[in-house]
């Protein structure tokens, strides 16, 4: 692990790995003391998925000189995943959901403040981006658009169709029990169904492990969250509170509640849940 200089001086610790001929790209806050949440770039062959945090810019783009990429493929449209793509010049085909390609070319709407300290503001606009849907052929690889919403609104996955690989974006982020209010869980767990039935060799997430056949992990993380929700839909049959359901399914808030005022907390997962009707 390498610390950086990251932009405007904030210090970055990065990482590096390599698995087969996909490299991952790890990049996180190195304040003593702070929370560290690690965002993850690939390169896959020529083919980037997403960009990372802004705040990583100068590692992601030191990354980037070490080998340039001809493809970049965009899961969404959060900060931590189109925040260097101003990076990417014209000879750079990108590809983008609906959201993430008007974030690119309109520039990201303001968002709360504790984001942009983790992860950076990325402010440039005019940017285009191709429609990720179908079968894309970026850098000599077929890679089928695979519709994963449910932390945003139109996430996609990407599955290199040569290798069996799936980068997930944040499709995939294990029994989490802090949420927002604008993720979807009922379609987080279909999208969470939807990457089992394809049985993927391997699943590259954008935070987290990487998964080898992770068909068995995929299955048992929406199956906990159906869980999840038939026992939250029980316990308001009894007149519970969603602050008493989060209590009792998820114990106590997290340090992110208070980082993000609430934003992240387990009680919007209860009310998440409370408005997904059970299966």
């Amino acid at each position: 692990m390498a610390p950086g200089g990251g932009c405007l001086g904030v210090p970055i610790a990065e990482r590096l790995e390599r698995h087969g001929d996909v490299e991952r790209h790890h990049a996180a806050l190195a304040v003593p003391g702070a929370l560290k949440v690690w965002v993850s770039v690939y390169r896959a062959g020529d083919v980037l998925v997403d960009s990372g945090m802004s705040r990583a810019r100068r590692e992601v783009a030191r990354f980037l000189a070490s080998r340039p990429v001809r493809a970049c493929l965009t899961t969404h449209e959060h900060e931590d995943h189109v925040g260097n793509h101003a990076l990417l010049g014209p000879e750079v085909e990108t590809f983008a959901p609906p959201l993430a390609t008007r974030f690119l070319a309109e520039g990201t709407p303001p968002f709360p403040a504790y984001r942009q300290v983790f992860w950076g503001y990325p402010r440039e606009k005019g940017m285009g981006a191709r429609p990720a849907q179908g079968t894309i052929r970026a850098g000599g690889r077929s890679f089928r658009v695979v519709p994963t919403p449910g932390h945003s609104a139109d996430h996609v996955a990407y599955l290199d169709e040569s290798t069996g690989a799936l980068f997930s974006g944040d499709a995939y982020m294990g029994k989490f029990r802090a949420a927002r209010l604008a993720e979807d869980v009922a379609t987080e767990i279909d999208s969470l169904r939807r990457m089992a039935e394809i049985d993927p060799v391997v699943l590259y997430p954008a935070h987290g492990p990487i998964v080898e056949r992770p068909r068995k992990r995929l299955m048992e993380t929406a199956d906990h969250f159906d869980g999840l929700r038939r026992r939250a839909h029980a316990l308001k049959e009894k007149g519970w509170t969603a602050h008493r359901i989060a209590r009792e399914l998820l114990g106590r808030e997290q340090t992110i509640t208070w980082i993000s005022a609430g934003e992240f907390s387990n009680v919007n997962m209860a009310r998440n849940l409370l408005r997904a009707m059970p299966p």
